[in-house]
């Protein structure tokens, strides 16, 4: 603008660095006023507070040469730590604090403190934990900036991972959830009727997302443990799998964890079939009638007797799919038929996963698969390892879930 000067510099901090501004002709107050608002825009970026209220953060070496290698660009091995959302993480057994999911750990704040041999001075342990609970970790070698790029991304995966476990330790409608810091976690419905033909009104608000922390202790191990999904994360890395197909189981129940923890209707349904055309059908074959074919092959045992219908839910759920893909129509997406495509796709991954040797690759799912839904052969002897997980008969408080 005609008149005005901006200046401004970008400038980076190590936590061994001092801030330094040259400020030509400006008395000693006048630098010190600006030194500070530049370390609290700093701080206030990082969303960084100190947990010692009036703590004036000191350099630690204040003898630190300007000019010193911006620590963005400096190459070697570096813990990378994402703080979570609404994740507590039980320090006792069997739970001890961490749960690995792939190459990332998730940690308590204790676990995290036990990973330094060398404790970091108390003001550089302060900005790195500030006043969270949970972390995602992840051990990468490179700059900094060139791992921001990439990084997130595994951590995203596996806290979607993490929590597709949801799916077996608990409902939607319980509003559990967690996500890494700074992705949405709270959503609202907020309404106002007036009548026009009389002198009524009313109006709701109702909130609705991570109400409540998901929680990784002895109950979550227990009931993970039973129903058979803890096989999920040895699946990750058994390097008898196919390399291609463990990559889609993994994937597929991010979809899961996504849409468990999404908070939109629309949104968590795509998810759900996504999921399930990415672990149960492949290129060329994504339609209903093959995503009916292999969720009978895995689970038409069950299903044939208890749930008669599902044949035609599994259409309507493809068809509701196309509908929304190819012409943005969601009108026929109830929250009944969410709740149906979260089951198929939990059962699916749980016979999946706690099958490693009948399905080391797709083709063999395939195969396998496809040949009991074809025969209806299923053994009845007790010899087949499949299980079904949930209730299709789903409850009013199911059903009246607050997802747009």
């Amino acid at each position: 603008m005609p008149g005005c000067h901006t200046e401004f510099q970008t400038f980076q901090r190590n936590a061994d660095d001092p801030i330094v501004l040259q400020l030509d002709g400006a008395g000693e107050a006048e630098f010190n006023l600006v030194r500070d608002r530049a370390r609290n825009a700093y701080d206030s970026a990082l969303g960084i507070t100190s947990s010692k209220p009036g703590l004036d953060v000191e350099p630690i070496n204040s003898s630190a040469a300007i000019g010193a290698p911006d620590p963005q660009d400096i190459s070697g091995d570096w813990m990378v730590i994402v703080p979570v959302f609404q994740l507590k993480i039980s320090d006792d057994q069997p739970i001890n604090g961490c749960w690995t999911v792939g190459d990332v750990d998730f940690l308590s704040l204790r676990e995290l403190g036990a990973r330094f041999p060398n404790r970091p001075a108390p003001v550089v342990w302060d900005r790195i934990v500030a006043n969270d609970s949970a972390f995602a970790v992840v051990t990468k070698h490179g700059t900094p900036r060139d791992l921001r790029k990439t990084v997130f991304r595994e951590f995203r995966k596996a806290a979607e991972i993490l929590a597709s476990t949801a799916a077996f330790h608990g409902r939607r409608h319980h509003a559990c959830g967690f996500t890494l810091k700074g992705y949405p976690s709270y959503s609202a419905r907020n309404d106002r009727f007036v009548q026009l033909d009389g002198t009524a009104y009313c109006g709701n608000w109702n909130q609705h997302g991570y109400l409540h922390p998901f929680e990784l202790d002895n109950a979550w191990h227990e009931a993970i443990s039973q129903c058979g999904i803890i096989e999920l994360f040895a699946r990750l890395t058994d390097r008898s799998l196919d390399n291609d197909w463990r990559r889609q189981i993994g994937s597929a129940s991010a979809m899961l964890g996504r849409s468990i923890m999404s908070l939109d209707r629309v949104d968590a349904f795509l998810l759900d079939v996504i999921g399930l055309e990415t672990l149960l059908t492949r290129p060329r074959e994504r339609n209903g009638g093959k995503l009916f074919q292999r969720i009978k092959g895995l689970s038409g045992w069950h299903l044939a007797g208890q749930w008669p219908n599902y044949e035609a839910d599994i259409r309507a759920i493809h068809e509701t799919r196309c509908a929304i893909v190819h012409d943005s129509d969601y009108d026929d997406l109830t929250i009944e038929m969410l709740l149906l495509a979260d089951m198929y796709l939990a059962n699916g991954l749980l016979n999946v996963v706690t099958n490693p040797t009948m399905f080391p690759t797709k083709d063999d799912l395939v195969q396998v698969s496809d040949g009991y839904a074809a025969n209806e052969n299923w053994p009845t002897d007790g010899s087949l390892s499949f299980r079904w997980f949930g209730n299709p008969n789903f409850s009013q408080k199911d059903l009246d879930l607050p997802l747009w």
